[in-house]
């Protein structure tokens, strides 16, 4: 999955959910997420980021990933 050039603010998960921001999940662990020229920010609810490879190991606290990989490249997101 690519997210490009995209804002993503100010989205709420419900209670008990995850991902306020974005949320992906790869059950087989070969999807990939790219980030880049993005911001996401001021979104709320649980997060988690569980990677198989590569060097991102925390999107940030607007994500819920399960992925073979992240990248993030020129993006701004919240506390990372």
């Amino acid at each position: 999955m690519l997210l490009g050039g995209v804002n993503v603010l100010d989205n709420r998960a419900g209670a008990g959910a995850f991902g306020g921001g974005v949320f992906m999940t790869s059950n087989d662990d070969t999807g990939t997420l790219t980030i880049q020229d993005s911001v996401i920010t001021g979104n709320t609810g649980g997060f988690w980021t569980q990677v198989k490879e590569g060097s991102v190991t925390n999107l940030s606290s607007a994500f819920g990933v399960n992925a073979k990989s992240a990248t993030v490249q020129n993006s701004t997101s919240q506390g990372r």
